[in-house]
């Protein structure tokens, strides 16, 4: 009876304690992956950039997407709109690239690594793409500051020409 007391109680610890794990391994994919996309995050995104740039000296792709008036659609066609868009094109570099690897980074910019492929220019539908083989490069974050820099530069340039635009379209 003891003997079969104790099996009872090390089953129903052994229970509690996949349940547990469960609950562990869900906290970790919440902390790791980005609830909206389940893309990996930046912390991931961080260490990996850093750890691919020792591991392959000649260099991979490295590409920062940011989606174009997120601010503006999240404001005129509500947050559902703006989540949508945001899942699309999450879904749209997960399968136009599907042996690169993606993270979102923030609100409404991504970043997406590429080994194997050779793509010079990425068109993404709702979104500004730049991108930049590491290999002219001494560090991820060289690269990266390279990568912000640009796209802030292709921003204003789109701005620009939007606002061209409506004036042109204003003078009619």
């Amino acid at each position: 009876m003891e003997i079969q007391n104790h099996l009872n109680h090390i089953q129903e610890e052994l229970i509690h304690l996949k349940k547990e794990n469960e609950y562990l391994k869900e906290q970790i994919r919440k902390y790791r992956y980005d609830f909206l996309t389940g893309l990996k995050q930046r912390h991931d995104f961080e260490y990996e950039v850093r750890h691919f740039f020792k591991i392959f000296p000649d260099g991979f792709w490295l590409y920062f997407i940011d989606i174009n008036n997120l601010h503006t659609i999240n404001r005129e066609q509500g947050y559902d709109k703006g989540d949508e868009v945001i899942r699309q094109v999450a879904n749209d570099l997960e399968h136009l690239f599907p042996n690169s690897i993606c993270y979102r980074i923030g609100g409404d910019e991504f970043y997406m690594i590429c080994f194997d492929q050779i793509i010079e220019k990425i068109k993404i539908d709702n979104a500004t793409v730049i991108g930049m083989h590491t290999s002219a490069f001494n560090s991820a974050e060289d690269i990266m500051s390279k990568l912000d820099k640009k796209m802030i530069e292709k921003k204003k340039k789109l701005k620009r020409r939007k606002t061209d635009k409506k004036l042109k379209k204003d003078i009619r």
